[in-house]
């Protein structure tokens, strides 16, 4: 199952951080149904002890001037918000022509009896755009539909 990342271009250092990741890096998805916005909303985080050693020159590079250092970044092992599953009824997946959003992402979750922060993939749709995969456990009786 898999679906747009929305609103990381209003992340720093989130957005740099996704530009220079690799497809299938490790995404943390968490819930946030206390979103004054959408109580669907799932954040997309990666652990900055997650983001390859290979980016890091990239990453220093893209974060000039943006008042982020690498060593920011890294620091801790905090998590680095990216931005969001898209909106299940937002204009991105209209455009996209994609039915998979954050209201699914949560039903199957649900579904599965997974416990936050689910596991996610990074990918890319075919205009570059970065995606998210849901990472679901094999049900024993059960095949997703979505």
């Amino acid at each position: 199952m898999k679906t747009l990342i929305t609103g990381a271009f209003a992340r720093l250092p989130g957005r740099q951080v996704l530009e220079v990741l690799p497809a299938r890096a490790s995404l943390l998805l968490v819930p946030e149904p206390e979103n004054p916005y959408d109580s669907e909303a799932i954040r997309v985080e990666i652990d900055s002890a997650e983001i390859p050693h290979a980016s890091h020159r990239e990453l220093t590079d893209r974060l000039e001037g943006t008042g982020w250092s690498l060593a920011d970044v890294l620091q801790n092992g905090e998590a680095i918000h990216l931005g969001y599953v898209a909106a299940s009824n937002g204009k991105p997946l209209l455009r996209a022509g994609l039915a998979v959003g954050n209201r699914e992402f949560n039903d199957a979750a649900n579904r599965r009896q997974l416990t936050a922060p689910y596991s996610g993939k990074l990918c890319f749709a075919a205009d570059g755009a970065p995606m998210v995969e849901l990472q679901l456990p094999a049900a024993p009786s059960e095949e997703e539909e979505i």
